[in-house]
């Protein structure tokens, strides 16, 4: 997807408010857009990730395995919202997935 676009969905995120077109639109260049399909992994606890998730559409559902082999979700998270800090940050706490 164009820049131009992406620089639209960068802009309704409120951790973005304060910059100025420009940096807006720097942002925008540096980042991509990527679709995943439902069912699938973003990422998983074991992998290293360097992004941070900003959900526009959907939900995604934060969750790890317990040593019986059960899902645990930890957390799920709707759009217009950020996901994924911990991990870029090293403080992870399971794996992405739609």
């Amino acid at each position: 997807m164009s820049p131009v676009s992406t620089h639209a969905y960068l802009a309704q995120f409120s951790l973005f408010s304060g910059l100025n077109p420009l940096e807006l639109e720097f942002l925008a260049s540096q980042s991509d857009l990527v679709k995943v399909p439902r069912g699938g992994f973003i990422y998983l606890a074991d992998a290293p990730s360097d992004f941070i998730g900003l959900l526009i559409k959907g939900s995604v559902k934060i969750s790890v395995f317990t040593e019986d082999g059960r899902e645990l979700i930890k957390q799920v998270v709707h759009p217009n919202n950020i996901f994924g800090v911990r991990i870029v940050t090293g403080k992870q706490i399971g794996r992405a997935h739609v």
